[in-house]
């Protein structure tokens, strides 16, 4: 077998920074100044599925994907059922598989 010889990258490759983005970065403060519609529980303003975008709040499938995940995590059921419920809205659109064992 012949030696594989090693690519050099004429520019370095560029690394984004670890940490927390976003919501996770937020502290209770900044998000008193959000609208309660925006997270699922709206009295613990946690678990938030919207987010800004052309000058409304709009679901991002993300968010409602990673609240549902969380939610299972935390053992928080009744969260976990509504954000499965927009999870599998939005899939029933797309045809995508639903998430959670759900029926068609």
């Amino acid at each position: 077998m012949a030696k594989r010889k090693a690519i050099r990258r004429k520019t370095p490759r560029r690394i984004r920074p670890t940490g927390l983005s976003g919501w996770q970065r937020s502290t209770k403060a900044q998000r008193t100044k959000v609208p309660s519609h925006v997270f699922l529980d709206q009295r613990g303003r946690r678990y938030p599925v919207k987010t800004y975008r052309g000058g409304k709040w709009v679901l991002s499938p993300r968010m409602e994907m990673a609240a549902y995940k969380r939610a299972a995590q935390q053992g928080e059921r009744t969260i976990r059922n509504k954000a499965k419920r927009l999870v599998n809205q939005r899939r029933r659109k797309t045809g995508k598989p639903l998430v959670g064992g759900a029926k068609r």
